[in-house]
């Protein structure tokens, strides 16, 4: 028996909430459909509403075909659970599985569906005519309750879309049971054929090195643009830094180098670099959730097209879903990457970094497969068949591995086959198999809050002379610390650098150049430095500027053949007021003055324009 008030408060006000989801997701059309179903059911199993409302009874009976009047009869198979399990049992097979599937996945692709739950949906889809791409699909009555509203596709391929309103399928989760991969499940063994990329906190004395590498001037980039393989393999190779592949594949070799050089330019914003390295990671991932890092730029590195992809506050949306679901992970528990699908998708989180109409330019540049064309088909579009590829998987398996960089997470993986590149390979994180989350990785996230490294901090690679402007190297010196040296000082010997006027201001065109320098030393050499290099920085800062420019001065220079003017301008009492006189037959006159000096050369024969 169904006992159903609809007019009991907390029933009342999720019955109107359902009544109003169904009106503004489906069709008229699509609900007439529909409520074929609800009748049969009714008229076979009227003796069970004995025990509902005289409102329910007279609700079920009714024959009206209005939208409001249909939404909600289906809304009363909704909120009662009893109801609703019958009702499964009542409907087609199919219909009753892609109810639960759905109710936790939300929408998918028809092909999708039935690879997935091992079924025939028989959707069948026609041409309009012969000459469109415009396709009409025919869908079974009993899928009606998973018809996309108004979906069309303008493909040679096109890809139906079945899916459940949001709110209807976060109400009826609750009459299922939840799938195995609801929650996260921790894993205990990684396969061995897999690649382990584990930092163990090595990234703690590199980064520091880093900031500094990209705070000099001549090393910034164009976080815009991609990085070019030379200056990712300099700065590799300076810093020694430990990367995702060691292939032969050059499109995979700088992958770890890519995002470090752009967090460590993304340094430069933030305000006061911090003493400890993982206060310094943790305020990189600030600023990454604060719109600092492209997903296009910095995350895309295969595909093409990206540049108009620059709306920071879709990155902030997305970064900030991704790390708040991350830090609901047990520590140092391996997961698998599909398992994090699962979760996001079941609470309706798993979405697309940019829209697929934002993201109409992408495309990747290929190898043609069909040589029977008339011209090279080297370039492949992003299309609703590749779309899930580029702007789900790649962004949200992009970010794992661009935290794994900072040593936030370890991941396991297999090297994706380049040779696909566009056609079933789109990023260099396609083979993402588990990853699991740091001590050093929960600290910057914020589960814990505090933090040891597992490293010995290196110590300072130099020293600085007490009585000359000496730099004198130590054992512990690093190539990536004399590469910083370099841009304050000149080597004058094996382990000495010498600093002058002349080797610190090299590279300075500015006040404001000048006083990022010395910032620069006090920040990444040394921050209270011996009294002889403070009293050098002073003696600099005082000398800047020390001379005046006059802006509003016009100089003219006089023929040394013209005896007669040079003589005019010598001896004239009214004119030498106005000029002054300077070396080889230069004569310097205040823009103020100029006009009235105009007029006295007219007064004696001499016009000057």
């Amino acid at each position: 028996m169904y006992s159903i008030d609809i007019k009991e408060p907390t029933t009342k006000k999720k019955y109107e909430e359902l009544v109003t989801i169904i009106i503004n997701s489906y069709d008229a059309n699509v609900l007439k459909t529909m409520i074929l179903h609800f009748n049969k059911f009714f008229e076979k199993n009227y003796a069970k509403f004995e025990n509902s409302t005289a409102e329910v009874r007279k609700l079920l009976k009714s024959t009206s075909q209005t939208k409001q009047s249909i939404a909600e009869r289906y809304a009363l198979f909704l909120i009662n659970e009893e109801l609703f399990r019958d009702f499964m049992s009542f409907l087609p097979d199919t219909a009753a599985k892609m109810f639960e599937y759905l109710a936790f996945n939300f929408k998918n692709d028809s092909e999708s569906i039935e690879k997935k739950l091992k079924i025939k949906l028989n959707i069948t889809k026609e041409k309009n005519s012969n000459w469109s791409t415009f396709h009409t699909y025919i869908v079974p009555k009993e899928l009606f309750f998973f018809k996309d509203m108004a979906y069309t596709n303008f493909s040679s391929n096109p890809i139906f879309y079945l899916s459940l309103p949001l709110g209807i399928a976060v109400h009826i989760q609750a009459y299922f049971p939840k799938p195995d991969d609801y929650d996260f499940v921790p894993v205990k063994n990684i396969p061995q054929a897999l690649i382990l990329f584990e930092d163990n906190d090595r990234i703690i004395n590199v980064l520091n090195d880093l900031f500094a590498y990209f705070s000099i001037e001549s090393n910034k980039i164009d976080t815009t643009k991609k990085i070019k393989q030379r200056q990712a393999s300099k700065v590799c190779k300076i810093f020694s830094i430990n990367e995702f592949y060691q292939t032969d594949e050059k499109e995979l070799n700088f992958v770890r180098t890519n995002f470090l050089m752009r967090l460590a330019n993304l340094s430069l914003s933030i305000r006061n670099i911090q003493t400890l390295p993982q206060d310094n990671i943790k305020q990189l991932i600030i600023r990454i959730l604060e719109g600092g890092f492209s997903i296009a730029n910095g995350l895309m590195l295969w595909a093409n097209g990206t540049s108009k992809l620059t709306d920071s506050s879709k990155d902030i949306i997305f970064f900030k879903r991704i790390t708040e679901y991350l830090a609901k992970i047990p520590a140092q528990e391996w997961i698998s990457y599909e398992n994090f699908e699962s979760y996001l998708t079941y609470r309706n989180e798993y979405k697309p970094a940019y829209s697929y109409y934002e993201s109409d330019k992408i495309y990747y540049t290929v190898e043609p497969r069909d040589t029977t064309k008339f011209y090279n088909d080297n370039r492949q579009d992003i299309s609703q068949k590749n779309f899930q590829d580029i702007l789900i998987y790649q962004p949200h398996k992009g970010t794992i591995f661009l935290l794994a960089s900072l040593g936030i997470l370890d991941i396991a993986y297999k090297i994706p086959d380049y040779s696909e590149l566009g056609y079933s390979v789109f990023s260099p994180y396609d083979e993402l198999k588990y990853f699991r989350i740091t001590p050093l990785g929960a600290y910057c996230l914020g589960i814990t809050q505090s933090y040891t490294p597992k490293v010995e901090i290196a110590k300072k690679g130099f020293d600085l002379d007490t009585e000359n402007l000496f730099i004198v190297l130590n054992e512990n010196c690093t190539p990536s610390q004399e590469t910083i040296l370099k841009e304050v000082g000149e080597k004058i010997s094996y382990n000495r650098y010498k600093v002058s006027p002349a080797s610190f201001m090299h590279s300075c065109d500015s006040v404001r150049k000048i006083d990022d320098k010395i910032q620069f030393f006090n920040t990444f050499v040394d921050e209270n430095p011996p009294k002889i290099w403070s009293d050098f920085f002073n003696i600099i800062k005082a000398n800047t500027n020390p001379m005046k420019r006059i802006d509003n001065i016009t100089i003219y220079k006089i023929s040394a053949e013209n005896k007669n003017l040079i003589s005019l301008l010598a001896s004239n009492a009214d004119i030498r007021k106005l000029i002054s006189i300077g070396d080889n037959y230069r004569i310097l006159i205040e823009k103020t003055n100029l006009t009235k000096f105009k007029t006295l050369l007219k007064e004696f024969g001499y016009f000057l324009e």
